[in-house]
């Protein structure tokens, strides 16, 4: 089964999940609301073979255009940890319901020090494809964590019903006890939870602890990307760890439609989550 079909078959899994569990009416309004998404693995996951490019690769040293120099951060705060770069000319075009420029690469900078949940300092950079570029060494004290190769898989992406959409969707703040409703039901909860991913790497559709994370979290904005932090990466050697804080966690940034419609990732949000 080649990854386009995979992705397709999760598609179709997540809507018979709905139909089992959900009356014909919310399992439509449900599924509406599944997106598709972009899971990056290693290469073992993968299965990889020799000519497939990595569409991102964690850690290692960021390829910055000539001049540019390593973020700052915060006023009398730690610089960031280069987290990630992400090629966008490697994800599979037309999968996604969010406009990724087409090409050209992102570059994720997390926070080099241990903080709480909420928003963040965590840079995010685009460098245009053709960019005359070096790799830019980190600053004193800063780490630079192990370069691990990920991988690009199709997938689907279903929102859990602590989800503001799902809240919506359903008009689930108008009831006495919107927990009485049937998409808190813990048969499709439980089964909903088996099929989707949610801590893991990926582009698009919907974070880990979406309640919190989701398009409604920050008006107007859609995640770009999720990072795992402070647990083993598949496919690194010796335990190499993703994040640059040590704490368990995923890093989600968000980003306004409009402005990936212009390239513009200035005003990007990063949003941390412990577990």
């Amino acid at each position: 089964m080649d990854d386009g079909q995979a992705g397709e078959r999760q598609m179709r899994a997540l809507r018979e999940i709905a139909r089992r569990h959900l009356a014909d009416e919310d399992a439509r309004r449900w599924y509406a609301l599944v997106r598709p998404v972009i899971r990056l693995v290693g290469e073992e996951e993968a299965g990889a073979g020799a000519g497939e490019p990595a569409a991102a690769r964690l850690g290692g040293l960021p390829l910055l255009p000539r001049g540019a120099h390593w973020p700052a951060g915060p006023p009398g705060g730690v610089p960031p940890v280069h987290l990630a770069s992400l090629d966008c000319a490697a994800l599979p075009a037309g999968w996604l319901d969010v406009a990724l420029p087409a090409d050209g690469t992102l570059l994720f900078f997390a926070p080099g020090a241990e903080g709480a949940g909420g928003p963040a300092d965590g840079p995010l950079v685009y460098v245009p494809a053709g960019t005359p570029c070096r790799a830019v060494g980190a600053p004193p004290g800063v780490a630079v964590l192990p370069a691990v190769r990920l991988f690009a898989r199709r997938d689907a992406s279903a929102p859990f019903p602590d989800h503001s959409c799902v809240r919506e969707a359903f008009a689930l703040d108008t009831w006495a006890d919107p927990y009485d409703h049937p998409v808190h039901g813990q048969g499709f909860v439980d089964e909903l939870g088996e099929r989707v991913h949610r801590v893991e790497h990926r582009v698009g559709g919907y974070p880990v602890n979406a309640g919190a994370a989701g398009d409604g979290a920050v008006s107007g904005r859609v995640m770009l990307a999720q990072f795992t932090c402070g647990r083993p990466v598949p496919g690194a050697q010796g335990g190499a760890q993703a994040g640059g804080d040590g704490g368990e966690g995923v890093l989600v940034w968000t980003v306004r439609r409009e402005d990936l419609a212009r390239k513009s990732f200035g005003e990007a949000v990063l949003l941390r989550h412990r577990w």
